[in-house]
């Protein structure tokens, strides 16, 4: 098999543990590095000698041109995404725009030499069939009365300034790229091991979760004043805390929060005076004591499902348009209606935060409290295994209302009724080790179970169930899960493939 080579050396740390473990925590990873850059005519400029070339991967050239066009197609979708504005330099620089592109034409050589180590190969044909059926918005733009047209396809890249040559060799690349990826991505699994998977599936359980992390006691363990004033006696601890004191300051520190709910008109396309119609009658009659209510009535939207409740948030959290008239309002004011990209909407300010400036002299305390905490190892130790002993006895009878009175007070996490299986594990809700899945999927006794990872302790009382799909469904996830495979052995080659490649980019911009 073409590449065989480069899968069996492939570094993908689960795969060397045993079945279950390594099964056991795999997510699926979203992997966005391997973007093909289409070429599109418009707007592309042609090479313009050795100050067009803005880096090198290998001996794969990237042009400043290649940039360029990426760059305009995402300034373009974003345009879309924000109502037909142009992103600010701010936001360019919060969505590290530059940097995703730069890394997208990176990844794009990559396979590209890739392709040429396992002798990926595009035919004279398959660039012919490439052009001949280029798109762009749904249209075979080379094409008159469903024939490829020769003087149409020679004008078109004549008018866009770039050459029949460059234009078939980018052509060639980009198909040569996808095959390339195309190739590790969909790698091949044996029906053995997708059997092993739906059985691991079917072996599930429904379990009552507590997990907790004995450093968060430290602030459950009493200091007098007494204590600090000893400990301020000493010049070395002085230091310690003014030194902690800079080290976390930042944490200390609070923008303005604004506590707000909304209710929110979405427009159907084309229909954007009916929306605003909507919201201006909705505006006649909403006040602080309906506005719940109505935002469940009338608000599109999940978060409207809650009273449009939005949470506390700061400033930079919300489209700009939102943003001004949000944190210009009075506590318990509600606003006109207001237009976003999203839709219409009417805000109501339920609470404001003040911004937090932290001094020393504020939080000299409480740092200096945080270090005689970590101090007294045996107190946290003695209050762990307490509250451990309450917790497993009230997980065993079942009183889940005075785990929850607990987590309240002690803030540890506590997940009822989660379900998941011995293949997926708990796909992220909760951090449980292979070794702990593997505990959990063969203990009979039905008791809480006491897992220790560090610092962390994890108690679970599992029920076993029999987790049934339809073949459909069991077969739309086998499917997930062989891309999520291929997912992962394309981002491990990517890996492997930086490590040994001499990549240079120049400053650009």
């Amino acid at each position: 098999m073409v590449g065989f080579r480069y899968y069996k050396n492939l570094r993908i740390s689960s795969m060397s543990k045993s079945f279950s473990e390594k099964t056991s925590g795999l997510f699926v990873t979203l992997f966005i590095g391997f973007i093909v850059i289409s070429f599109v005519v418009s707007g592309y400029q042609g090479s313009k000698g050795n100050n067009n070339i803005i880096g090198k991967v290998g001996d794969y050239k990237i042009e400043r041109d290649e940039y360029q066009n990426a760059y305009q197609r995402q300034m373009t979708f974003y345009k879309q995404i924000y109502g037909g504005k142009d992103l600010t330099s701010k936001q360019i620089k919060q969505l590290k725009l530059r940097e995703n592109i730069t890394q997208q034409l990176i990844n794009q050589k990559l396979m590209l030499i890739f392709g040429d180590e396992v002798g990926t190969f595009v035919s004279e044909s398959e660039v012919k069939d490439s052009i001949r059926n280029y798109a762009q918005n749904g249209k075979k733009i080379f094409q008159s009365s469903g024939r490829f047209n020769v003087t149409l396809y020679k004008n078109a890249l004549k008018n866009a300034g770039i050459s029949v040559s460059k234009f078939e060799e980018d052509n060639k690349a980009m198909l040569q790229s996808k095959k390339s990826f195309d190739l590790v991505a969909q790698y091949p699994l044996s029906n053995s091991f997708l059997n092993d998977v739906k059985e691991f599936r079917k072996n599930a359980v429904k379990a009552q979760v507590v997990q907790l992390n004995s450093r968060t006691l430290e602030q459950f363990v009493k200091v007098s004043k007494k204590e600090l004033n000893t400990f301020y006696a000493k010049e070395e601890n002085l230091n310690l805390t003014k030194a902690r004191y800079e080290a976390k300051k930042n944490i200390f520190a609070r923008p303005e929060e604004i506590k707000a709910r909304h209710i929110l008109i979405t427009p159907k396309p084309g229909k954007d005076k009916d929306a605003e119609k909507e919201i201006k009658r909705l505006a006649k009659k909403v006040n602080t004591k309906n506005f719940v209510r109505m935002a469940n009535r009338y608000g599109d939207g999940a978060k409207n499902k809650n009273g449009g409740d939005l949470g506390w948030f700061s400033k930079g959290r919300m489209v700009p348009e939102f943003e001004k008239v949000v944190f210009s309002q009075k506590v318990g004011a509600i606003s006109k209606p207001v237009k976003t990209p999203f839709g219409w909407h009417i805000i109501f300010v339920e609470k404001k935060r003040a911004e937090v400036v932290p001094t020393y002299a504020d939080f000299k305390d409480q740092v200096a409290t945080g270090i005689i905490q970590e101090g007294k190892q045996d107190e946290i130790l003695k209050l762990a295994k307490t509250l451990q002993t309450k917790l497993v006895t009230l997980l065993n009878k079942n009183k889940f209302k005075a785990v929850e009175k607990l987590q309240k007070k002690y803030k540890f996490q506590f997940l009822k009724d989660l379900s998941f299986n011995q293949f997926d594990g708990t796909a992220g809700k909760i951090k449980i080790s292979g070794e702990g899945l593997n505990k959990i999927f063969q203990d009979k006794t039905g008791k809480t179970l006491i897992l220790r990872e560090g610092n962390i302790m994890t108690l679970v009382k599992a029920k076993k169930t029999l987790k049934r799909k339809s073949e459909t469904e069991e077969n739309m996830v086998i499917e997930r899960f062989k891309q999520t495979i291929g997912q992962m052995f394309t981002v491990d080659l990517s890996n492997q493939m930086r490590s040994k490649t001499d990549i240079k980019i120049y400053k650009f911009y």
